[in-house]
């Protein structure tokens, strides 16, 4: 059975009693929550360390950092000892918290030239490699996700090489299969589900109209995958990975309510096992 959660990018990092309530509201499944873990910010930090409180007893997972550090790094520089650093803190945090996993980007958002998308990506793999010793060492469960967006010129793994990028990692490192990110990037995610299987241990779940990560809700109308597209996907999990994550990543905004997350994290509980 699927663990079903709610990141905490939905309340702008701040409506965090709107998460509670949501969670509360659902009655069929308990329900966690994705905290977001930032090197670079003790304030908030001490913040979300302050809010454990409010959700204890309930599944935690954690979001890794990404923002002003960069994955695909050159070895030995100090951007990537700067992201080492970084995960270090991000693995105790976890540790701390008593989390069941933790998310990396696989690179930051970049205009990134076809000259040098070889390059990167071998310098990406080099990073994720030690981090998933580091994962090891700490006794982190270390999930992988797959980021960027062809338009943006910044997807550095394609639908193949991320599949393949597993084989490369040890088998405790989980894959994150980000649906909305493979959405714009037209992936055939079925195939991805499927080929990777169990590998697969969690998803970040959102809709989008194909052109754009705008991390829309999953069942809303007038995106790319229709609400029937969007449970038939869940159902081939539920086959093909039944216990991973399933985590609503939503963007924020005015349509954040208690009733439309509880009503997904509902719909959710309801298909779980199906």
């Amino acid at each position: 059975m699927h663990t079903i959660l709610n990141a905490d990018y939905a309340a702008n990092y701040e409506r965090y009693d709107l998460l509670l309530k949501a969670a509360d509201a659902v009655k069929e499944a308990q329900t966690g929550i994705e905290l977001s873990c930032y090197y670079e910010r003790p304030d908030f930090m001490a913040m979300q360390e302050s809010r454990l409180g409010m959700f204890a007893g309930r599944p935690l997972t954690l979001h890794g950092p990404f923002t002003n550090i960069e994955a695909a790094s050159e070895p030995g520089s100090l951007e990537r000892r700067r992201y080492i650093d970084a995960w270090r803190y991000a693995f105790d945090v976890y540790n701390r918290y008593n989390a069941s996993s933790i998310v990396l980007h696989t690179h930051k958002a970049r205009d990134i030239a076809p000259g040098d998308m070889e390059r990167l990506r071998a310098w990406s793999l080099d990073t994720v490699q030690e981090v998933a010793r580091l994962a090891l060492d700490h006794g982190a469960k270390l999930t992988v996700e797959n980021v960027g967006h062809w338009v943006k010129k910044n997807q550095l793994f394609n639908e193949e090489q991320f599949i393949a990028l597993f084989d490369q990692l040890p088998a405790q490192i989980g894959c994150l299969l980000d649906v909305g990110h493979a959405l714009i990037n037209r992936w055939d995610i079925a195939h991805v589900i499927n080929t990777l299987g169990a590998r697969i241990t969690s998803y970040h779940l959102h809709n989008n109209n194909g052109c754009a990560d705008s991390h829309r809700p999953l069942f809303e109308k007038g995106n790319r995958y229709s609400a029937q597209e969007m449970v038939d996907l869940l159902l081939l999990t539920n086959r093909c990975s039944p216990d991973a994550e399933w985590i609503l990543e939503y963007a924020p905004g005015e349509h954040i309510t208690c009733e439309l997350l509880a009503g997904d994290l509902r719909t959710l509980a309801l298909l779980n096992g199906r």
